[in-house]
């Protein structure tokens, strides 16, 4: 089924969802000195070249993938490839592995969205300096922070990261440093 605004896709209405597709989950190297590799999913070939894919280099979009929910970005991988990085947490609670069949059903979000742990959402209300620079950033660099703190393990772990990005925040400069 060919949607006429968008890329051809399942009829996934009757789920909630806009765009749907089934592809294979696989590696993705970026780097040259130092290579990173990730699980991910590519956008289908027939699919970047319309719009909102072919236009905008980060596309933002929620839904589901192997039945879990899913929140993230269609991210540029080279001319005419899109791909979604999946976590490993992810692959494990959907038991899926590269080289496995994947659904990937979503609509796009907002590009603005931040998804705030909340120890980080009350201390940055409680705290005027840190909200008045919060209010500041781009999107895309409170995602970081966010991030920062939703990836640590452990509860002091978050409350030291906390802290950190609170403290940086009331300073005006970023709380971490890249290497």
């Amino acid at each position: 089924m060919r949607d006429a605004a968008g890329p051809p896709m399942r009829d996934s209405r009757a789920m909630g969802y806009r765009y749907a597709f089934t592809g294979e989950l696989r590696t993705h190297v970026i780097g040259r000195d130092r290579t990173l590799t990730y699980r991910v999913l590519y956008l289908p070939d027939d699919w970047t070249g319309v719009e909102p894919f072919a236009s905008t280099p980060r596309v933002r979009i929620v839904g589901e993938l192997a039945e879990h929910p899913i929140r993230g970005a269609w991210q540029p991988g080279g001319p005419g490839v899109r791909f979604l990085m999946v976590s490993p947490a992810l692959c494990k609670a959907a038991r899926i592995a590269v080289g496995d069949p994947v659904e990937c059903r979503f609509d796009l979000d907002d590009p603005d969205a931040v998804v705030l742990e909340p120890e980080l959402e009350r201390a940055i209300a409680h705290s005027p300096l840190a909200s008045a620079t919060w209010a500041r950033l781009t999107a895309g660099r409170r995602r970081g922070y966010a991030a920062m703190v939703a990836s640590a393990r452990t509860a002091a772990t978050r409350a030291r990261r906390v802290h950190t990005v609170i403290e940086s925040l009331e300073a005006g400069a970023p709380p971490w440093k890249r290497r």
